[in-house]
């Protein structure tokens, strides 16, 4: 063999070898699990999962639902009957049981007055309480579906210094499940038969 021949030879069999070489080279995603040092992208931590998108808080749901005579229902939520002018009653807190609710203690109430709550809905009151306004009544509804009512002017200060209760809280405390998150309290009435537990719909009436 001529020295060129042997020099083309040594070439290609140089050039084979390397070609060999890339071949078995392992590849930068195995480096790690042979030894290697890792890769950039292998030594970076594994990216998070995406959070969860935070849930939008929830509308504060209606507290108690004011039906006028004419239109629309009035939702109103705790929020809003916090932003009305609150009040506390002295009365003989009925008993839980006994066919009679005799009256076993003296509590304190506290909540809103209810002719506050019903000026959202734009009743008569005062001076304007005469006439056909007197025919007006409003009707307390509890989650049961039991039912009280109770004339317009009885609520009215032109008409009466007494004061009807939406409560929310006995001793300072909130109501218990049994008769709240809200209950209507007539302090003056010898028996608790119109103290509506539960409240949660009031809606206006008029006699024939």
């Amino acid at each position: 063999m001529t020295t060129e021949k042997r020099r083309l030879a040594t070439a290609a069999a140089g050039a084979a070898f390397l070609v060999l070489l890339l071949a078995l080279r392992p590849t930068d995603a195995a480096a790690g699990d042979l030894g290697g040092e890792p890769t950039a992208p292998q030594a970076a931590a594994a990216p998070q999962a995406a959070a969860a998108p935070t849930a939008p808080a929830a509308a504060s749901a209606p507290a108690l639902r004011l039906q006028p005579l004419t239109g629309s229902p009035i939702d109103l939520t705790a929020s809003d009957l916090q932003r009305l002018p609150r009040q506390t009653v002295r009365v003989a807190y009925p008993a839980t049981a006994g066919p009679d609710h005799q009256a076993t203690s003296q509590e304190e109430l506290s909540g809103f007055p209810l002719r506050a709550v019903l000026d959202r809905l734009g009743l008569p009151s005062g001076h304007d309480v005469h006439g056909d306004a007197l025919r007006l009544y409003v009707v307390a509804e509890g989650a049961d579906g039991y039912r009280a009512v109770l004339a317009l002017a009885e609520l009215d200060a032109s008409f009466t210094d007494n004061v009807v209760l939406v409560a929310d809280r006995r001793g300072g405390l909130p109501l218990s499940a049994n008769e709240g998150p809200l209950r209507l309290i007539v302090p003056t009435d010898k028996r608790p038969a119109r103290w509506v537990r539960q409240l949660v719909r009031i809606y206006v009436g008029k006699a024939p």
